[in-house]
């Protein structure tokens, strides 16, 4: 019981140090501030991390990265790569709209 207890707690652990956990990592949006012009796309995903959604444009790739939504905005981080290096960054806010229900017409 005590060894499952000792290789659950050295698994989160791990887990924590490894990687950008919950609780050690900085937002995204403060590392991205580190992101600069010549980075390589390797550089960019040991800081960020892989990256959420990929397209192509001509002889360029952009990785585009999001937050978790919080009262429906979220940051969206976009980085362009030309011959896997970075040539462009953009960061915004980018507001979810809200819909709202109807009110319930009463039953007669």
């Amino acid at each position: 019981m005590n060894t499952i207890k000792n290789l659950s707690l050295l698994v989160m652990l791990t887990m924590m140090l490894s990687s950008c956990g919950v609780l050690l990592c900085p937002p995204i949006q403060e590392r991205a501030q580190s992101i600069k012009a010549g980075m390589t796309s390797q550089e960019v995903r040991n800081i960020l991390g892989s990256n959420f959604y990929l397209s192509f444009h001509d002889n360029s790739e952009t990785w585009e990265y999001r937050t978790i939504p919080l009262y429906h905005d979220y940051s969206v981080i976009k980085i362009e790569f030309k011959e896997g290096q970075v040539v462009r960054m953009d960061s915004y806010m980018e507001v979810t709209p809200v819909i709202e229900e109807k009110p319930k017409k009463a039953e007669k």
